[in-house]
């Protein structure tokens, strides 16, 4: 919608176009709902701007960051086991503290 109305912008400086038709066209432009995105639309205008590159952009920190929780979990569920193992010869439960 933006590029749109810049380019009147552009061709009104351009051109002699009086005033008055300028604001009719961007009344217009202004008037006109713009469609909601949808998955196919959004694809298409990451691949319009960055290609099949831009699909693949964000796929390293979010491995990065997806690291730190699954690391924190393999270490819980490993202390929790050992935990397990240690009260097993108690004849205890784990208790709430414990976890």
């Amino acid at each position: 919608m933006e590029e749109k109305k810049e380019a009147l912008r552009r061709a009104a400086s351009e051109s002699s176009l009086a005033g008055s038709i300028l604001r009719e066209k961007l009344a217009k432009l202004d008037s006109k709902k713009p469609r909601p995105y949808g998955t196919i639309h959004a694809a298409n205008e990451v691949y319009s701007e960055a290609g099949i590159v831009g699909f693949w952009k964000g796929v390293i920190p979010a491995l990065i960051l997806v690291c730190n929780p699954s690391i924190q979990f393999m270490i819980y569920e490993s202390s929790l086991k050992r935990l397990k193992a240690r009260s097993a010869k108690k004849q205890g439960g784990i208790t709430a503290l414990e976890v």
